[in-house]
């Protein structure tokens, strides 16, 4: 199966609407370029930040793509370690 990870945003997503549960801030290494990931409940929305509009702050972007999250998927994702005892 080769299809790409992240998509442009459906129309039926009414993100707007709904507050992220988490969010997150990073810089593409390669590229050195600054991204932020938005996390809701059933998706993440990927948001560039674009440096030349530095009167713009990171959480004013608007997402750009799209990341469905079936169970599985969440479940790798908000997975905590589970000490063992013995």
């Amino acid at each position: 199966m080769n299809q790409k990870l992240w998509i442009q945003i459906p129309n039926d997503i009414k993100w707007k609407n709904e507050k992220p549960i988490l969010k997150s801030e990073f810089i593409k290494l390669k590229k050195n370029k600054p991204r932020v990931l938005y996390g809701y409940d059933h998706y993440i929305l990927l948001a560039k930040v674009f440096q030349f509009y530095p009167i713009l702050k990171s959480h004013d972007q608007t997402p750009c793509k799209y990341l469905k999250l079936d169970f599985e998927t969440k479940f790798e994702i908000i997975r905590t370690q589970i000490q063992q005892k013995g």
